[in-house]
């Protein structure tokens, strides 16, 4: 890790984990700030390493039922940069990926999204600053702005209330007469 905070952060994750038990299993040794990359399975929404965004070499696995509570786990989180769906089903990953509130959902792969320069790239939640890449990360540089203006200048607002009888029956002979 390039930042000595962000090795702290990668480090205290492993640590809650273990405390609150999950197993941790560690694929390497860790040199300096090089952290060897790491599972941890049996995890659950009570540890940082669920509720925070590490950006590490760290693989944190919870069991669930079904589909459905797949969804809703992974929903349940302040942040939603991107979910990677495997399965055997493409349809079936589709209708997963429609389901979970983050910027980018890949099936069967991993960060290739970063790569599409054409697709929009950002979060949703605590997740990012906003859009990069494609139309929408061209957007985000500008600001925009609906400006409306009347085209007609009319020496009153006639649908504006409160009107009198005889706007009532200007409005209403113009209504009949433009669409019968």
């Amino acid at each position: 890790m390039t930042i000595a905070l962000q090795y702290d952060k990668i480090e205290e994750h492993r640590r809650d984990a273990q405390a609150k038990g999950a197993t941790v299993e560690s694929f390497g040794k860790a040199d300096g700030r090089h952290i060897a990359p790491f599972l941890v399975t049996n995890a659950d929404h009570s540890m940082a390493i669920i509720q925070d965004e590490t950006f590490g070499p760290e693989l944190a696995v919870i069991a669930v039922a079904d589909e459905q509570e797949a969804v809703r786990q992974a929903n349940d989180s302040r942040f939603g940069l991107s979910a990677y769906i495997f399965t055997g089903n493409s349809r079936r990953g589709r209708r997963i990926a429609r389901q979970l509130a983050t910027g980018t959902a890949v099936i069967n792969d991993v960060i290739i999204q970063y790569g599409f320069a054409s697709l929009p790239f950002g979060g949703f939640g605590d997740s990012g600053l906003g859009k990069l890449h494609g139309r929408e990360g061209l957007l985000s540089f500008s600001r925009q702005q609906a400006v409306v203006e009347g085209r007609i200048n009319l020496p009153l607002e006639i649908w504006w209330f409160d009107f009198s009888q005889k706007t009532y029956g200007l409005m209403r002979r113009f209504v009949r007469f433009w669409y019968g």
